[in-house]
C-alpha cells in the first residue's frame, strides 16, 4: 500500500463511482476496480460493497477514508513545511456578520489569497477542525462556557483559546423595524415581534438559555442570504455580539439590558495543528476589531 491508494479511495468516496474516479483518475475502470481489489487482499477486509444500486463503503471502508484524508492532509502539510508564511485561510466560524466583516477586511489587506470562510454551529466548527476541512475556528457561547467548550474540545480533539470575554449582546434588526427607534431592548421585548435565526444544535440550544425557544412567531433559517433578507423586510430582529457596534446604513444594533447575559468567543483548532503566519496574524486581527 502506499500513498496512491490513499488518494483512490478518497476520489472514488468523492465520486462514489468507480467508473467516474477512474475517469477523474485518467485510468481505465478495470484498472482501477483491480487495484481496490488488489489493496483489499493486502489489507485483509472489505472496502466497498458493490450492489445493483452502486456502491458502499464498509464499516472499515469508512474507517479507512477518516485515516486516509489525515495522512494525506499531514502529507500535503511536509510538502509545503517551506511555504507556511503565506498559506491560504480557512476558516470555520458560528454565524456572525461581525466576524464575518473583519475576516473579509483582513484577508483584503496587501496579497490576495485564496482564504475561505464558511459559517455553521458551533458543534460543526469543531467536527470539521476535526476532520480537517478547516484549519481555524471560531465559535460563541453563552456566559458561563467553560465546562461546556471543554466538553467539545474533549469530543472533537481540539485546542481552544479566549478570543474575547464577556461580549455584550445586541438586538440586530432593519432601521426600517418598527423598533428600531428604541435606545436598547430586553428580552420581553423581543417576544413582542416576529424573530429570525439560524437552524442549527448551537443556536437552538441559545435560544433555550435565553428563553425564547418558544417564542411565538420565530423564523429559522440556514442560510446567511435568508437571514439577512428577513432583516431586510423590515419585519424580523434578532440577536448577535460584538465590543463594537457595526457601522452599517441598513441595519441597527439595540443592545440588550439583561443582567448575566453576554456571549464569549473562542477561537479553535486541531489538536497538533501548528498555526502559520497568516493565521496567528488574523487571530491578532480579530481581537483588536471584535
Amino acid at each position: 500500500m502506499n500513498f496512491r491508494h490513499l488518494e483512490i479511495m478518497c476520489m472514488v468516496a468523492k465520486c462514489h463511482s468507480i467508473k467516474e474516479a477512474a475517469g477523474k483518475l485518467n485510468v481505465s475502470q478495470p484498472y482501477l476496480s483491480t487495484m481496490i481489489k488488489s489493496l483489499e487482499k493486502e489489507l485483509g477486509y472489505t472496502l466497498i460493497n458493490r450492489n445493483y444500486q452502486g456502491i458502499e463503503f464498509s464499516d472499515e471502508g469508512k474507517a479507512f477514508l477518516v485515516s486516509s484524508k489525515k495522512i494525506l492532509t499531514e502529507l500535503d502539510h511536509i510538502y509545503h513545511l517551506n511555504q507556511t508564511s503565506c498559506k491560504d485561510i480557512n476558516l470555520a466560524s458560528y454565524y456572525s456578520p461581525l466576524i464575518m466583516r473583519v475576516f473579509l477586511q483582513f484577508t483584503q489587506q496587501g496579497k490576495r489569497y485564496n482564504d475561505r470562510i464558511r459559517e455553521m454551529g458551533n458543534e460543526e466548527v469543531f467536527q470539521s477542525l476535526n476532520q480537517q476541512n478547516d484549519h481555524l475556528g471560531i465559535v460563541f457561547l453563552l456566559g458561563k462556557s467553560e465546562e461546556r467548550i471543554q466538553k467539545y474540545a474533549a469530543k472533537y480533539q481540539c485546542e481552544y483559546q479566549i478570543l474575547k470575554e464577556h461580549m455584550p449582546v445586541y438586538v440586530l434588526m432593519s432601521k426600517q423595524h418598527e423598533a428600531a427607534h428604541k435606545t436598547s431592548m430586553k428580552l420581553s421585548d423581543i417576544k413582542k415581534y416576529p424573530f429570525v435565526c439560524y437552524d442549527d444544535t448551537s443556536t437552538n440550544k441559545l435560544m433555550e438559555l435565553l428563553r425564547l425557544h418558544q417564542h411565538p412567531d420565530m423564523l429559522k433559517v440556514s442560510d446567511r442570504g435568508s437571514f439577512h433578507d428577513a432583516l431586510q423586510s423590515g419585519k424580523y430582529l434578532s440577536i448577535t455580539a460584538g465590543n463594537l457596534i457595526i457601522k452599517d446604513d441598513d441595519m441597527c444594533y439595540l443592545p440588550l439590558k439583561e443582567e448575566d447575559v453576554w456571549i464569549s468567543g473562542y477561537w479553535l483548532k486541531r489538536k497538533g495543528y501548528v498555526l502559520q503566519e497568516r493565521e496567528e496574524a488574523l487571530i491578532r486581527y480579530m481581537k483588536m476589531h471584535i
